[in-house]
């Protein structure tokens, strides 16, 4: 037998965990080129009980983790570790790995059969998109495995879930985990589409849009408005724990609202009520080309990076530039749908109406926000791998609501938020570049406060054109209150290095803290931001939420260095906590440090 190329190579991985004159396990072996592809689903209880998905390729079994197993409904997002390939002979294997090997404990074969690869696997496994059809005594129809991890992880994320087709069934209604625990060596099923044969379902059988709309409890035949505030999120403290809810990334992007005429024309709407449709005409094509009429859509776009993350300054650069053909539009609700008011249906229904009608029409441009009904804590590590901002959390029994609301949650991992630009400094030995940006936010009776200073985040080009930017504002008053000025009132200020700007631009500034002074600490420049006016930037609160754990969402930081169980206490007496010691050496690291 002759192995496949690479095949060797791909195992050496697998063959160094193990030592085969202990375990039971398979040793590499050379397998030729299959006439079919096999697929197996092992049971493995190890550590933990998990499901191990192989799929063979290339002489190997491609292998990934799944800690809750397969699932028939859609909504359901599996986490999938990717681990190392496995020899074909592998597929059979049921048995005990022996203690203090790797892997120790009982595997069984839960599932097995063939599958189909969708387009080139090969081009998948590269781009970390594998769709795919199965034929297993347990398992069948189109699935797909999605890359979610970025380089340099320890891990590599994906997650599994079902595509919808005929084989697709709601998890309330089958959990093939539960129904069919068995090993299929010791009781064979037999070909599941063999024994339970399905009529596909093809997209133009789907119920028309108003149809299933009128059914939704809440729908209400409506005119269609010709503005829209959009339901935002409230900042929380902590992940909810009463009531149900899910769970969606925080998109790092501007929200947009797409308004869908009688016509099937789209105009797209900032949250202020902007209409940015000249700016985004292709986009505006391809909203429309959805083929919707009298509707309401709510998301948010953004500019992915190579790594598939969104990134705000590349937004940014989209409009700058004018290359607004990168920008991808996500969309997360519809609270108007062919005529119908949505707004008072729950949310689950109003997404799930949004999936069935979106679903099938979607393309590279106009894509559906992933929502998950996971572990959040899962969730919030793998959204800190990605180096995103967060999850937003949302009820799932709640209606839509056009104002700020606490049935949407959003939990960030780090700090981060809007803050007025009153001022700037020249960058010393970078004349006509932006040193440092003086920021503020206002209170409740119209004061611009001070709340510190950003001085990186930017390169010299974006810095020569920030400080073009601000010169076409400059003034020789201060805008920020001081010693209780009345509102309207600027003060002035001693000459210095400060120039004054008019308080018109909106900085994005992530940080690590708030002093008790009310001043940020270590701040990195995000972006300007376009889509939101200077006059209603205020100090962001978190509201307190009914916790799900007294662990600390955001790992305190001082300096750039990570505080690992930051509230311990480490004097009885005192109450002194572990993060007040290493404050306290921050403070004085200057004349210790010598010593």
């Amino acid at each position: 037998m002759v192995a496949p190329k690479g095949s060797e190579t791909a195992l050496k991985r697998y063959a160094s965990k193990r030592d085969f004159s202990v375990t039971p396990e398979p040793a590499p072996t050379r397998t030729r080129k299959p006439k079919a592809l096999s697929f197996v689903v092992q049971k493995h209880w190890a550590s933990r009980l998990h499901y191990d998905l192989r799929l063979e390729l290339d002489g190997v079994l491609l292998s990934w983790a799944v800690p809750k197993g397969p699932c028939f409904d859609p909504h359901e997002k599996r986490m999938a570790i990717h681990v190392e390939d496995h020899p074909v002979p592998y597929g059979s294997f049921e048995g005990t790995i022996p203690p203090k090997q790797y892997g120790a404990g009982t595997v069984m074969v839960w599932d097995n059969g063939t599958w189909e690869p969708v387009g080139d696997p090969q081009d998948g496994m590269r781009e970390g998109k594998l769709v795919f059809r199965l034929h297993g005594q347990k398992l069948a129809g189109l699935w797909e495995l999605v890359r979610i991890a970025k380089p340099g992880d320890r891990q590599e994320a994906w997650i599994l879930f079902k595509k919808r087709d005929e084989w697709a069934r709601p998890l309330a209604e089958y959990d093939v985990i539960a129904a069919l625990p068995d090993s299929v060596i010791d009781h064979p099923l037999g070909p599941l589409e063999e024994r339970e044969p399905r009529v596909e379902i093809r997209t133009q059988a789907l119920p028309s849009p108003p149809l299933v709309a009128d059914t939704l409890a809440g729908a209400v035949k409506a005119v269609l408005p010709q503005t829209l505030p959009p339901q935002l999120a409230t900042r929380a403290e902590d992940l909810p724990s009463q009531g149900r809810w899910r769970y969606e990334l925080k998109l790092d992007g501007y929200r947009l609202l797409a308004r869908i005429d009688h016509r099937g024309d789209a105009r797209l709407i900032t949250r202020q009520g902007n209409d940015w449709t000249d700016r985004m005409e292709s986009l505006a094509a391809d909203v429309k080309s959805l083929g919707l009429s009298d509707t309401w859509l709510d998301g948010e776009i953004v500019v992915l990076d190579d790594k598939g993350v969104p990134s705000f300054n590349a937004l940014q650069n989209a409009f700058d530039v004018s290359r607004t053909r990168s920008i991808v539009y996500f969309v997360f609700d519809m609270p108007f749908c062919e005529g119908y008011d949505l707004r008072q249906v729950p949310w689950e229904q109003r997404r799930a109406l949004l999936k069935q009608l979106l679903g099938p029409r979607v393309g590279e441009r106009v894509r559906l926000s992933e929502d998950f009904d996971a572990d959040p804590r899962s969730l919030l590590e793998s959204v800190r791998k990605l180096g995103m901002e967060g999850l937003i959390a949302k009820r799932v029994d709640a209606p839509y609501a056009s104002r700020r609301a606490e049935t949407w949650l959003k939990i960030k991992l780090q700090e981060r938020q809007e803050f007025v630009v009153g001022g700037f400094t020249e960058r010393g030995g970078g004349k006509g570049e932006v040193g440092s940006m003086l920021l503020g936010y206002y209170d409740d009776q119209g004061r611009l406060l001070q709340a510190g200073s950003v001085g990186t985040g930017w390169n010299a080009k974006t810095g020569r054109a920030l400080f073009q930017r601000l010169v076409a504002i400059e003034t020789d008053v201060s805008p920020f209150t001081e010693g209780g000025v009345q509102p309207g009132r600027w003060s002035r200020r001693a000459a210095g290095s400060e120039r004054w700007v008019k308080p018109e631009l909106v900085a994005e500034v992530s940080f690590a803290e708030w002093t008790p002074d009310g001043h940020i600490r270590h701040a990195i420049f995000e972006g300007l931001r376009d889509d939101k006016p200077a006059a209603e930037i205020r100090r962001e609160k978190a509201a307190s939420v009914a916790p799900s754990s007294a662990r600390p969402l955001v790992t305190p930081r001082v300096g750039s260095v990570k505080v690992s169980n930051p509230e311990r206490v480490i004097d009885p007496s005192t109450g002194l906590k572990k993060l007040d010691l290493v404050r306290y050496y921050e403070s004085v690291a200057e004349w210790m440090l010598p010593h």
